[in-house]
């Protein structure tokens, strides 16, 4: 298995971009030259310490940061999406996958919908319903279906996210309660 690194990079534009390389500091140069090219600089960047399974870890990273992210544009670079957490969820995807504390689970071997994972883990809602365009997009998941996840990724939100302080009361909004509730009595 190859190693490398995951990276996080903050422009001056607000767009966030994730990655893997194995070449980092390399990597970090090209993406400098080419946001300055537009008028951009960058503003802040991480890099993971290297680890086996970069690939993996970078695949986690982007599922989760498409799930964060209200705005996305192409696969890897992401707007509306605080940089704190961008570090939060980049640090605990690598963590876990260094630990073993999870591995990656086929789809196959158990599909969860975010109505299963609210209804499962109430922190998870609780962390997701205090942040308006990510409830939107959570909101729109459940009422599609279409957003599944495997165990796997279920942890590592919930690990990601069960610090996360919010004006949270408690209860779901009412639109959000039908929905899953509908989804219940389906």
């Amino acid at each position: 298995m190859s190693s490398g690194f995951l990276y996080a990079i903050k422009f001056s534009n607000g767009v966030i971009k994730v990655g893997s390389t194995r070449t980092p500091q390399a990597r970090l140069r090209t993406h400098a030259g080419e946001a300055a090219g537009f008028g951009h600089q960058v503003l802040d960047q991480w890099l993971s310490d290297e680890h086996d399974g970069y690939q993996s870890t970078e695949q986690t990273l982007i599922a989760q940061m498409t799930f964060l992210a209200c705005q996305r544009h192409r696969r890897e670079y992401f707007q509306h999406v605080n940089w704190d957490q961008v570090l939060r969820v980049a640090k605990t995807v690598v963590a876990n996958h260094v630990a073993g504390r999870w591995t990656t689970v086929p789809l196959e071997h158990g599909r969860f919908t975010m109505a299963d994972v609210a209804a499962m883990h109430p922190q998870f809602e609780r962390s997701y319903l205090h942040q308006g365009c990510i409830y939107d997009q959570f909101a729109r998941s459940i009422d599609r279906r279409e957003f599944v996840m495997s165990p796997a990724q279920i942890k590592t939100l919930l690990d990601m996210h069960a610090d996360l302080p919010g004006p949270f009361t408690g209860t779901p909004s009412a639109s959000l309660r039908h929905r899953m509730e509908r989804r219940a009595a389906a």
